[in-house]
């Protein structure tokens, strides 16, 4: 699908391993350099498909040791991975993703949409009405499903 973020390809062909039996339960996944070099990205797009693969309980991340499939496997459902290929995608317009209480609000929303099999798709304005405008613009030509925007506060000085 053209409108699918990268990361969604990841967890898919995740999926399609864990499922086919490549990767077995407590085996150690590979780490997020391969998963770079193998799907020619940025290690940001592997963590978020790390992210979303670890919602859905398919795989345990352990820090300073690796990542590793998931004990529990029930958590895979063969139309999972269908639901992400043909879910939809909703875009989130933030003025700011780095401040204290935005990462925390992004990722409670991301928890509910990847729960029911939707991609979230996000940009930042910082809090610029020609980022708006660019943020817009961009969601509008990925034919989103749907879109949430935190407006940009304009002050106007008398």
């Amino acid at each position: 699908m053209p409108n699918t973020p990268k990361y969604m390809h990841i967890v898919d062909w995740a999926i399609e391993q864990i499922n086919s039996g490549i990767y077995a339960p407590h085996e150690k996944f590979l780490s997020e350099s391969e998963l770079c070099e193998k799907f020619c990205c940025s290690r940001q797009t592997v963590r978020r498909a790390l992210e979303v693969l670890e919602q859905r309980g398919l795989i345990n991340r352990v820090q300073g040791s690796g990542t590793y499939i998931s004990s529990n496997l029930t958590a895979i459902k063969s139309d999972e991975s269908e639901s992400s290929q043909n879910g939809m995608t909703v875009g989130l317009i933030s003025t700011f993703m780095d401040n204290y209480i935005f990462p925390s609000i992004v990722r409670g929303i991301e928890g509910v949409f990847t729960s029911e099999g939707l991609a979230l798709q996000l940009a930042s304005t910082n809090n610029l009405v020609s980022g708006e405008k660019k943020a817009l613009n961009m969601m509008m030509e990925r034919n989103l499903d749907g879109l949430i925007v935190e407006p940009t506060e304009v002050l106007c000085h008398a």
